[in-house]
């Protein structure tokens, strides 16, 4: 969450305020599937997810949880290519 509250303070910083988030923890929006069900039907606009829920659509995405696989950054923009 300290990663996402900043990255929110410069987004709001560089769109003079025009940008917010609100950010849901905790649970309180229902477990992964219902929050994936809530996106859909526009409820809401994002949120963040293990690869393991997403693959069960995505296959691919399972790569990301795969152990020191990648030395870092470059090498995962590279197989994303």
């Amino acid at each position: 969450m300290k990663g996402m509250r900043a990255g929110i303070a410069e987004i709001r910083e560089r769109t003079e305020d025009r940008v917010n988030f609100k950010l849901f923890s905790g649970g309180i929006q229902g477990n992964d599937e219902a929050v994936l069900r809530k996106i859909r039907i526009g409820q809401l606009h994002g949120a963040a997810f293990t690869p393991n829920l997403l693959s069960k659509e995505y296959a691919d995405i399972i790569l990301y949880n795969l152990p020191m696989v990648f030395n870092n950054e470059s090498e995962v923009a590279y197989v994303r290519q």
